[in-house]
């Protein structure tokens, strides 16, 4: 955010860019895709990121975009939003928490759609709010079923219910690596994953089961 918008002039209250350059950044969506054309236009920056997958292991959608955005493998972005769908993952200044709450949300039942998304999205696209989004995103969600209903039908199946990996998550915590009550492989997950950030989710299998 700092080389996309300028520094903070030696203040060190603002650590991601003076604040009234920006208002909102998500971080976590499901997508915030635009015509390649657009993209000289809309302010943005790239840097490499290996911490992402490649390109060959992405949502196809993302991918595609990507490709055509003209984006190499393992970079990632942070531009100017132009239709930031879902808030999985956004953040917010002291100034517009304040203005989300106080002129955003009273105006729900009179202007916008109803959907919170959708009318953050509204405030960015046809408000003029300074928007900004990483992409591809750090936070993505999916989607199962219940799981106190999974509980109350007696289904204990953690591996089953991991089964999937997390769209365009290069090492999520959605592994059943992850679920055990062992001792041992929890002292070692937290040194190896918590403490040195090794990545333990097996790609090989992840890449069996491709995205439809």
């Amino acid at each position: 955010m700092r080389a996309l918008l300028g520094e903070t002039d030696g203040d060190e209250r603002y650590y991601w860019a003076p604040p009234a350059r920006w208002e909102i950044l998500y971080i976590g969506h499901c997508g915030d895709f635009f015509e390649p054309w657009r993209y000289g236009s809309l302010a943005h920056r790239t840097w490499p990121d290996d911490t992402l997958p490649g390109l060959a292991r992405m949502h196809p959608t993302t991918a595609a975009y990507l490709r055509a955005w003209g984006v190499p493998d393992q970079t990632r972005m942070v531009h100017r939003s132009y239709w930031p769908l879902c808030t999985f993952a956004y953040g917010v200044s002291r100034a517009s928490a304040r203005r989300i709450v106080d002129d955003l949300a009273p105006r729900e039942p009179d202007q916008g759609c109803m959907a919170w998304d959708v009318r953050i999205l509204e405030a960015c696209r046809d408000d003029g709010w300074l928007c900004y989004s990483a992409n591809p995103e750090l936070f993505h969600h999916t989607e199962e079923p219940s799981e106190i209903g999974r509980v109350d039908l007696g289904d204990h199946d953690d591996h089953r219910r991991l089964a999937h990996g997390t769209p365009n998550i290069a090492c999520g915590a959605r592994s059943k690596s992850f679920v055990t009550e062992d001792p041992d492989t929890l002292a070692y997950l937290r040194d190896a994953v918590g403490e040195r950030g090794e990545c333990l989710v097996d790609h090989m299998e992840e890449d069996m089961r491709r995205w439809p």
